[in-house]
């Protein structure tokens, strides 16, 4: 039982690195990282956002993460963003 929920926590921690480090590579304030795909990283973030439930306090952190995510994608701050 013990093995079982760490590994479940283990993976929602994997999840939050995850979209934080593709937060980071994604942002355009200090430079974009090359070879990214940033219209499928938007699809992919999406995608963990409407498949967690907001009310499950388990996946709430999951969320809270992509969306920081999503915001660094999608930041039209800085000119040549071609996310919409």
């Amino acid at each position: 039982m013990i093995k079982k929920s760490f590994r479940a926590y283990n993976t929602r921690c994997n999840l939050q690195v995850t979209a934080h480090a593709l937060g980071m590579a994604l942002r355009l304030e200090g430079g974009r990282a090359a070879g990214l795909d940033v219209e499928q990283a938007v699809k992919d973030l999406c995608f963990v956002i409407n498949n967690r439930t907001v009310l499950d306090v388990n996946y709430s952190s999951d969320i809270v993460c992509c969306l920081i995510a999503l915001g660094y994608a999608c930041d039209q701050r800085f000119g040549g963003n071609p996310v919409s």
